[in-house]
């Protein structure tokens, strides 16, 4: 007999996630980083490539093509992480569900299913921020850092030292030269890897110091009379970066609670992340044991979200509970990292994103005494 009950599975809550994703608006680092999906665990990439194509070589007729060199280019081999959690549908809520699948109104039944389904997307939406937060991570250090469950997971691509600078002079400061920085970063990395620098993220307050600095007001506005007081706005200091540098500003204020449960700006302030055109790198996603194994089993409801996130609803029977498990193998790949200039524009290092608030303690798992 079919009851309310059996409306809460993997593909239902799949279906509504994909209906709510639709209408929100993307990650920033969710944009250069897209997913690629692959099988297996293992992925291999190469840093140093840059954009820029070599001609092809003469050949004579009637000898073997020659083979192109990776010369140059760095090998990196990493793996997929795997992540999962779960809620469940307990007896009691399955006695009310029932009740209010049988005599209940329709406002009442609505109320209780988006309860049960709010419960089931947070886990969805865990799995898109654990993604960004990686990603985040990734692009600011060249590392991945993350801890929980007993688990330990690390990542370390090597960022170039020489992209990862502090500015002589705060922004803001007096002496301090903001434009001679932005060319500098144009210049380091086209020099180190032959890519182009021609955008930069930063958040509000960071851009505040620019906007205030005295040089870059006078050179800006020309004018010199009066130059504490007089007002420059965001768009007169990003168009004139834009036409004179060829870097297009973008302010990022949004901020996120971290793995180490500390609400924190992405960006953090006194930041700026310089970029060159294009993905940066991939959102590396295999297929996790719930995709590949379960997927067609009789007693498992799996549904597969974000292009790799898994969905699975089962039932146990003693007791008489569903569980849904959400879970995701993925790690970004950082192919561009040599592109990626990070200034720190305050006269001091700003802290990383990996630098989490509190040490990963080892814990083992317990069993849920209800599952």
């Amino acid at each position: 007999m079919h009851t309310i009950f059996d409306e809460i599975n993997a593909t239902e809550v799949g279906s509504y996630w994909m209906t709510l994703a639709q209408k929100t608006e993307p990650f920033l680092w969710e944009t250069v980083m897209p997913v690629k999906k692959q099988i297996g665990a293992n992925f291999k990439f190469y840093r140093g490539k840059s954009r820029s194509t070599r001609p092809l070589a003469p050949s004579a007729f009637g000898v073997p093509a020659i083979m192109r060199s990776r010369s140059g280019y760095q090998e990196i081999n990493d793996k997929t992480r795997y992540f999962k959690e779960g809620d469940y549908i307990d007896e009691d809520l399955r006695q009310e569900l029932l009740r209010v699948g049988e005599n209940g109104s329709q406002v009442e039944k609505d109320l209780i299913m988006n309860h049960v389904f709010d419960d089931s997307l947070e886990l969805v939406n865990a799995a898109s921020l654990t993604r960004e937060i990686m990603r985040n991570q990734m692009i600011q250090t060249g590392k991945v850092n993350v801890f929980g469950n007993g688990q330990f997971i690390t990542a370390d691509y090597g960022m170039k030292d020489t992209h990862r600078v502090v500015a002589d002079k705060a922004w803001g400061a007096a002496g301090s030269t903001p434009l001679e920085d932005i060319r500098k970063a144009k210049y380091i990395v086209k020099k180190d890897s032959n890519q182009t620098i021609t955008r930069a993220a930063m958040n509000q307050k960071t851009f505040d110091t620019l906007l205030s600095d005295t040089n870059i007001k006078s050179t800006i506005l020309n004018t010199t009379s009066n130059i504490d007081r007089v007002t420059m706005t965001n768009q007169q200091a990003m168009n004139y970066i834009l036409i004179n540098y060829g870097v297009n500003i973008q302010i990022y204020d949004k901020t996120y609670t971290d793995i180490d449960g500390a609400d924190k700006y992405w960006i953090p302030d006194g930041r700026v992340i310089f970029m060159p055109d294009g993905d940066l790198g991939y959102t590396r996603m295999s297929l996790t044991p719930e995709e590949a194994d379960l997927r067609g089993n009789v007693a498992t409801d799996v549904s597969i979200v974000d292009e790799g996130v898994a969905i699975t609803s089962t039932m146990t029977n003693d007791p008489v509970n569903k569980k849904i498990n959400v879970s995701q193998m993925v790690l970004p790949s950082f192919e561009q990292i040599d592109g990626v200039y990070i200034l720190d524009t305050a006269g001091v290092a700003a802290k990383d994103p990996t630098d989490l608030a509190t040490s990963a303690t080892v814990t083992t798992p317990t069993a849920d005494p209800k599952a």
